[in-house]
């Protein structure tokens, strides 16, 4: 959800007071300025997903601000998208809490966001904490080891291919060009993966590598993800060398 936020200037008329004649206490007490806020993000990190929208919910800490006050929250993405929430403190816990939601078309990458805490004691309007979280989209990735069963001595071809989420439209996944895809294998009777290689994606998110078969065992591929998509684990395949 988008909105502008509209700010209101309060201006007092100052009038001018006599002085008494003799001085009386102020039958008011003084407000407690609230301490320095903090801010948590959670999760640290929104995944994008095709059919639903992902929370990202900011607690903003504020020991001492009443509970009528608010925060206001600017979310900034890498490419300029803008995000507002507005973070309220119900229970008067010094805990103020907004929800932003992200969906596919979303900026992928380092979101800032930054505070704006109004003070309903005091009427003070001043900057609060910021922080920053990461918006990454969702990758898939299969794997294929063949032929099996393979005589030993032979050739291996292990392939896949890795896709990520679309932005816009059909299809909800795509290929994914330019991406190194790590192979692992664990022989038979071991619990211990090892790593065997790497290829590199072509444009239609496809990877090929080729090895000698000598053990029997299982197979699989991972994707180590990058500052706008996520990690992912294939599935396994298992092969009987003969």
């Amino acid at each position: 959800m988008k909105r502008a936020l509209t700010l209101v200037a309060v201006s007092a008329l100052a009038l001018p007071v006599l002085a008494p004649a003799a001085a009386h206490a102020d039958p008011t007490p003084p407000v407690a300025p609230a301490k320095a806020g903090t801010l948590r993000i959670t999760p640290g990190t929104a995944v994008l997903d095709a059919q639903k929208s992902t929370p990202v919910t900011f607690h903003v800490r504020l020991p001492g601000l009443g509970k009528n006050s608010w925060v206001d929250l600017t979310a900034r993405g890498p490419r300029g998208d803008i995000e507002f929430g507005d973070a309220k403190d119900p229970d008067g816990d010094g805990v103020f809490t907004a929800t932003i939601r992200f969906d596919r078309y979303s900026e992928a990458g380092v979101w800032r966001v930054e505070s704006e805490i109004f003070n309903i004691d005091t009427g003070d309007d001043y900057a609060g904490p910021s922080g920053s979280f990461n918006v990454k989209r969702r990758t898939r990735l299969g794997v294929n080891a063949a032929p099996e069963p393979v005589k030993k001595g032979r050739t291996l071809t292990v392939s896949g291919r890795l896709t990520q989420l679309t932005k816009y439209g059909y299809p909800d996944f795509s290929g994914y060009k330019g991406q190194r895809i790590h192979i692992q294998f664990k022989r038979r009777g071991s619990a211990t993966w090892v790593n065997k290689g790497y290829a590199t994606t072509d444009g239609g998110g496809k990877y090929v590598k080729r090895f000698t078969a000598n053990l029997d065992g299982t197979w699989r591929a991972w994707f180590k993800g990058t500052a706008t998509h996520v990690p992912v684990v294939s599935g396994v395949d298992h092969v009987d060398v003969r």
